[in-house]
């Protein structure tokens, strides 16, 4: 009877096992990888297939991998969230396979906040119950307090503060932070971040130097930045160094580096060497277009002619580089735009440009949604 009892009580623990509050080392190396600058040669279904299948497969390794299954939500509901609704569909699917299992709650709940947010609260909150020790639902839980249509600055601080305590390695935190009231919360939670990053130079590392950055820079005024810029170039010579990956990670990063007095030189440095480094890159791309147009300054108050000339170079520079990149629609938007706004273009021109517009938007869906 004991030793029944004894296996009862160990299967009803089984969900209670703790959740790690960051990726091990073989996962942080699989998110690395979908990182690489993408092919803009390929369409942008073939560019989203690929790092889908790169997840898929790391999941079939490890199912229960929170970290992998965050960062294919992640692809697979991109910047649109065309694909929210299936995603939502998939990981309905999948608790109910693993009913009450904390993970499943929480990817579940990850998949519906902002769509079906009040169930998603009850399965974050059922995730915690379930394994209280599982810190990321407190971090959503106060994300989605943070938001206007459930604002609970109490809660938010809570939940934060008990991520933080369950989580302290973590340099995790959420884009609406920066725009609490909570100046001494937004200063805890920067430096639980900085403390953290330390030497770290993985993905996630990378991409948390942005939100480190807004953190600090929101809870002072515009002219009270000085320490926040000086420590923000210290930030941006350690990530220079040579021995720190270069992926798309680390060039959103050194991009987001726009409030420094000379920020704006900095998207240009770190452009040019992803562009060195991956040849077939949007970087790549939008290189070649700067130096194909340049110098084309807009004609302010010009005349017909100067207008026609300006628009003239503009898609004389970008449609060579729409057949040689047809997987941006952001090129074959610009030389389509331009060539229709030069009225010395020929049917014939204007015609090519068009039908390559038409089969980058047709290839990119998602990528101009205003389209029919």
């Amino acid at each position: 009877m004991r030793l029944i009892v004894f296996f009862v009580l160990l299967a009803g623990a089984s969900y209670l096992y703790p959740q790690t509050c960051g990726p091990s080392g073989s996962v942080l190396r699989t998110l690395d990888e979908p990182q690489t600058p993408d092919d803009m040669r390929l369409s942008a279904a073939d560019r989203t297939a690929r790092r889908i299948a790169l997840l898929k497969k790391a999941i079939d390794t490890a199912p229960n991998d929170v970290f992998l299954h965050e960062e294919y939500q992640r692809i697979r509901i991109g910047g649109m969230e065309a694909d929210r609704p299936g995603v939502i569909e998939e990981y309905e699917k999948l608790l109910a396979k693993h009913p009450d299992d904390p993970v499943y709650l929480y990817l579940a709940a990850l998949a519906q906040a902002g769509r079906k947010t009040p169930q998603a609260i009850a399965r974050l909150e059922r995730a915690i119950e379930r394994s209280p020790s599982f810190g990321l639902p407190h971090l959503l839980l106060a994300e989605i307090y943070s938001a206007s249509s459930h604002t609970d600055p109490a809660k938010v601080k809570q939940h934060i503060e008990q991520f933080e305590s369950d989580c302290p390695e973590s340099v995790r935190a959420f884009p609406t932070l920066r725009w609490s009231k909570d100046t001494a919360l937004m200063a805890q939670v920067a430096a639980h971040i900085r403390r953290n990053l330390k030497d770290r130079t993985d993905s996630e590392a990378l991409a948390a130097y942005s939100m480190l950055w807004a953190l600090e820079a929101a809870q002072h005024r515009s002219d009270e930045q000085a320490e926040n810029v000086a420590r923000l170039k210290q930030d941006v010579a350690r990530l220079l160094a040579p021995e720190v990956p270069r992926n798309a990670a680390w060039l959103s990063t050194l991009q987001s580096v726009e409030f420094l007095q000379d920020g704006d030189e900095y998207p240009r440095v770190v452009r040019r060497e992803i562009a060195e480094r991956y040849p077939n890159s949007d970087s790549a791309l939008t290189e070649a277009y700067h130096k194909a147009r340049d110098p084309n300054p807009y004609p302010k108050n010009g005349t017909p002619e100067q207008m026609a000339a300006f628009w003239r170079k503009e898609w004389q520079a970008s449609l060579p580089l729409t057949q040689q990149f047809p997987g941006s629609l952001y090129i074959a938007a610009t030389a389509a735009g331009s060539i229709v706004r030069d009225t010395s273009a020929t049917p014939a021109e204007i015609h090519s440009a068009m039908a390559l517009f038409l089969a980058a938007a047709q290839a990119d869906p998602d990528g101009m949604r205003t389209l029919p």
